[in-house]
């Protein structure tokens, strides 16, 4: 008999702006996910002002599942997963941010990437905001420093709890809204709330006025989520990076403990049931001249994390919901904006430029991991 309950969640996450593509279709507007070009290991994804000519914008094409989705979503459920985590691209439902009427043809996308999967018995776990805010929020309000934003967050939210009640059961609404404690850089604080820093200014500040603005944004969603729908159920997402000191010198540990104290602010305390909605493995995989995928380290890795979350279960006595393996279709990186990072153990014919197929084909840990959910975590 498994550890885990019986109405567990298996599935597999994504966000929208790094495998839709489709970045001008159906009305979209240009998201900050738009405007950053194809980086690499050590060469930072560059932020340009608009998107301008002469550079790569990897998620403009993504690997078309904008256009490919009914295909993909046939491949889920072979796989077997019981959910589906992804999110709504705001720029597609607002195109600038603040209008006051919603893009319907942005809408009728989802009605139907949704409906495919409720007809293959899979659930949507949605995320609201993942690095993918419209552009114009940055350009004409600065981003999350301005308090506008919650009001414009809402009515984005308001939309989608009407429009997807009794579809979307699960919802989240910022993702990884404790990744800009990293202020230092400008990357986190870009994508996750559009913050661009003047030279002099107090980074820390703006950061931390721009989270209470997203806190609050968050915390009145949760409330209008349960008015629209009371059997929703809806979160936020942490991400959890373990700090550790470089040395036992006091200035270390003490260093480390305050650098954790920064990421966890965002969390506060809470008992509440835990879903793990991001855990993968980036690598190089490479085909073979039989077309084979053979990825026996990704295996390894995933292998191990789902026994501890089962041992987390059976002896911490941990209230999981679910899992979803972070980019199980291989995806554009947010990181490096490459190809060849790959998560997936669905292979995607692209390299780094979006050239080849895009045909999809199954690695060998599409096969395993279909076995874990079978056995409900059982057989690994």
């Amino acid at each position: 008999m498994s550890v885990l309950r019986e109405d567990f969640l298996w599935g597999g996450a994504v966000a929208a702006h790094q495998l839709e593509g489709g970045w001008q279709a159906g009305g979209k507007g240009v998201s900050v996910a738009d405007i950053m070009t194809k980086g690499a290991h050590n060469e930072p994804r560059q932020i340009t002002p608009g998107v301008q000519p002469g550079y790569h914008y990897p998620n403009h094409e993504a690997i078309d599942f904008y256009h490919r989705y009914p295909e993909d979503v046939a491949l889920f459920a072979e796989l077997g997963i019981n959910c589906f985590r992804t999110s709504i691209a705001w720029s597609r439902i607002f195109p600038k941010g603040d209008e006051l009427e919603p893009n319907e043809e942005g809408l009728k996308f989802y009605d139907d990437l949704f409906a495919a999967c409720q007809v293959k018995g899979i659930e949507l776990v949605i995320t609201l905001s993942h690095f993918e805010m419209p552009y114009h929020l940055v350009t004409e309000y600065g981003g999350w420093r301005n308090r506008k934003m919650i009001d414009f967050f809402l009515r984005f939210a308001r939309v989608c709890f009407n429009r997807y009640k009794g579809v979307v059961k699960y919802w989240m609404t910022f993702n990884e809204i404790n990744n800009q404690a990293n202020y230092q850089e400008d990357f986190a604080p870009f994508t996750n709330s559009g913050l661009k820093f003047e030279p002099g200014e107090d980074r820390e500040a703006i950061m931390y006025q721009a989270a209470h603005y997203e806190l609050v944004a968050s915390a009145k969603a949760v409330t209008l989520c349960h008015q629209v729908d009371p059997d929703a159920k809806i979160g936020c997402m942490i991400a959890m990076v373990p700090i550790y000191p470089y040395s036992c010198n006091p200035e270390d540990m003490m260093g480390a403990t305050v650098a954790v104290q920064r990421r966890y602010w965002f969390a506060d305390r809470y008992e509440l049931p835990l879903f793990i909605v991001e855990n993968g493995f980036g690598a190089v995989d490479e085909v073979t001249a039989e077309g084979a995928i053979h990825d026996p380290y990704r295996i390894e890795y995933l292998k191990t994390h789902v026994q501890a979350m089962k041992d987390a279960v059976a002896y911490d006595g941990v209230d999981l919901m679910g899992y979803t393996p972070w980019g199980f279709i291989d995806l554009v990186s947010a990181g490096t904006g490459e190809m060849k990072k790959r998560y997936g153990m669905i292979y995607v014919d692209l390299d780094d430029y979006l050239q080849g197929s895009g045909d999809r084909s199954k690695k060998d840990s599409f096969y395993w991991y279909q076995k874990v959910i079978e056995t409900n975590g059982e057989s690994l």
